[in-house]
């Protein structure tokens, strides 16, 4: 094989397979031997495979070779926060502090709109990612937990809602919203109808009215409770 010594180039040499051939990490790094074709993806290929070393060369090379390495940079960085989060993991107690989740609700004449916010009140900070989720909708109650770590301290969200009136199971929908949130919308068994209040039993913790979504509402309740006063 033929190198170019004065430019370190060897013309023909793959970069994605140039540490698999006839030469080993060392012998390159002794000849200073840089592979034909020298790119940004070749470089992410041998980190994400874990050849950190043969990486750490080629990124050494990469500014000789005009290599635009932002995509090498940011596919460090995501490695970065995943190593810290997990991490983080060693610094916290295994056992999680149980916390009553800030939630509000709204209704329609069908159906039943929860949103549950993972933080203890909706006005202040709290967990943005959260796991080992576990969402059950029962025709009379709604169970939700969730654990996260927040401020090296884990915490574990659970919330058990008794329904005022039976619910409609089989049309639930959920959506998680990535500032840290969860929404339900729940159908009502008994429809169209209005439900004094969203518990049953003793008020639960945490729970506020859902104003903004509630007003989309509020003309079409007051109109059916008008009729069923006649």
């Amino acid at each position: 094989m033929f190198f170019l010594t004065l430019l370190h180039v060897s013309f023909g040499l793959l970069c994605e397979d140039m540490f698999e051939q006839a030469y080993d990490l060392k012998d390159i790094i002794a000849q200073q031997i840089v592979p034909e074709h020298l790119s940004a993806q070749c470089i992410s290929s041998y980190i994400k495979k874990g050849a950190y070393e043969e990486a750490e060369y080629l990124i050494s090379k990469a500014g000789s070779s005009k290599v635009d390495l932002n995509s090498v940079m940011n596919l460090l960085l995501s490695y970065k926060r995943s190593i810290a989060s997990l991490t983080s993991l060693f610094d916290v107690e295994n056992e999680p502090q149980i916390v009553k989740p800030s939630f509000r609700w709204a209704q329609s004449l069908t159906h039943i709109y929860l949103d549950i916010k993972f933080s203890h009140r909706f006005d202040s900070a709290g967990c943005t990612h959260v796991y080992d989720k576990i969402i059950k909708v029962k025709k009379d109650h709604l169970e939700f937990s969730a654990k996260c770590i927040y401020s090296k301290q884990k915490l574990q969200f659970e919330l058990n809602l008794p329904f005022y009136e039976v619910i409609d199971t089989r049309y639930t929908e959920t959506n998680e919203i990535l500032t840290g949130r969860l929404e339900i919308k729940i159908q009502k068994w008994k429809a169209p109808s209005v439900w004094p209040q969203i518990y049953s039993g003793e008020k639960p913790q945490n729970m506020s009215p859902w104003w903004d979504m509630q007003e989309q509402f509020n003309e079409q309740l007051k109109q059916h409770q008008d009729l069923n006063a006649l």
